[in-house]
């Protein structure tokens, strides 16, 4: 009690985006790397189905947005965004690491007892920054799986469930732990692309934005499709502009180090127009895609009640666009669209915040169903 009394409770400074995602990688180690696996473990028994013959890696998933969510965090850069991802590998590889050890005290048989030795070794490496064993996670996967197949062979499958449990969570979990979804407002895009243009049109390589600016929606999502400039080497002076260059660019880098789940989704709150998805679409497109096939899920958020109500005819427009189809075929035409609850509640209350969002929900399936 004594210590109680003299201990402070609320911080002198107030914490970084990174300290706030460290604090929160917490609680991936110490509750959802256990947990999640327990979980679908239940349901497998539940369903008496062997965790070796579970194909669905991708039924509880984790979204992760400090250190990507510019919108509700303006000292979010880059910079952060690149080191909270690291640092969501470094936890990861640490709970492989230590789940590695305590399997190597059990799998002490001849033929998995060497490669179990070398697994921990890699993974030990990993964490400490000394050498990079695994570019992916499948060639981890791979070495598992070749233990798995000496233990059933060879040893009557002693220890194969704690094994196969291990397996599970390096599937569920990849080497990027949960996916860091970014997030910036649609009017930050519209001032983006202004400066953009205006750079181009400086260097004769397209309209003013002024005469852009005149252009109806879809004559501007036609305009900004028909782009095929490298605005990665443009030079601003505006830090909006060249750190939203970087965010994008990030997602690629980031999706080289923990792998094609690690960063994949770019969410647009205040998304009013088909245009605000374009915009992010080819920011993508010009920032990630060598041939169109780049990896990014463009999410609008919908979250006001007039948003709410206009978000069918949005996404109506959108479907019909034929490179953005093409670009969904290639995501195995699978949309995400994100419904808030917060602007809507101030903005109706709550019972038609509540309601506007279950509407929006029945015609969105509809539109996408229909498309």
């Amino acid at each position: 009690l004594q210590q109680l009394g003299k201990t402070g409770f609320i911080n002198k400074e107030k914490p970084t985006p990174y300290d706030e995602a460290v604090s929160l990688s917490w609680y991936l180690e110490n509750v959802f790397y256990h947990s999640i696996p327990r979980i679908i473990s239940a349901l497998l028994d539940g369903l008496q189905l062997p965790i070796s013959e579970w194909k669905n890696d991708r039924l509880i998933v984790i979204g992760f947005w400090p250190g990507g969510d510019r919108d509700g965090n303006p000292f979010v850069t880059s910079d952060i965004t690149l080191k909270v991802a690291a640092r969501l590998r470094e936890g990861i590889l640490k709970c492989y690491a230590r789940d590695a050890r305590f399997l190597r005290r059990r799998l002490t048989f001849r033929g998995v007892d060497k490669p179990m030795v070398d697994i921990e070794q890699k993974l030990g490496d990993m964490v400490a920054g000394r050498a990079q064993a695994y570019n992916t996670v499948d060639e981890l996967l791979g070495e598992l799986q070749e233990i798995r197949k000496t233990l059933v062979q060879d040893h009557d499958g002693l220890f194969v469930d704690l094994l196969d449990s291990f397996i599970l969570k390096v599937r569920i979990f990849g080497f990027y732990f949960a996916s860091l979804d970014i997030r910036q407002d649609s009017r930050k895009h519209d001032a983006v692309w202004k400066a953009i243009l205006e750079k181009l049109h400086a260097e004769q390589n397209g309209i003013s934005f002024e005469s852009y600016s005149k252009l109806s929606d879809p004559e501007k999502i036609n305009h900004l499709l028909s782009l095929k400039a490298d605005i990665g080497s443009l030079k601003f002076d505006d830090a909006l502009v060249t750190d939203t260059i970087n965010s994008v660019k990030a997602i690629a880098t980031i999706q080289q180090a923990n792998g094609r789940r690690g960063s994949h989704r770019y969410v647009i709150s205040n998304c009013q127009h088909a245009l605000h998805i374009i915009e992010v679409f080819m920011l993508g497109k010009l920032l990630m895609g060598k041939d169109d096939s780049f990896i990014l899920d463009v999410v609008p958020l919908f979250e006001t009640i007039d948003d709410l109500a206009h978000a069918p005819g949005i996404m109506e427009s959108l479907y019909a666009i034929p490179v953005y189809r093409e670009h969904l075929t290639r995501r195995k035409n699978k949309q995400t669209i994100m419904l808030g609850f917060s602007d809507g509640t101030k903005d109706g209350g709550y019972l038609r915040a509540n309601w506007s969002i279950f509407r929006a929900k029945e015609e969105l399936t509809a539109v996408s169903r229909k498309n």
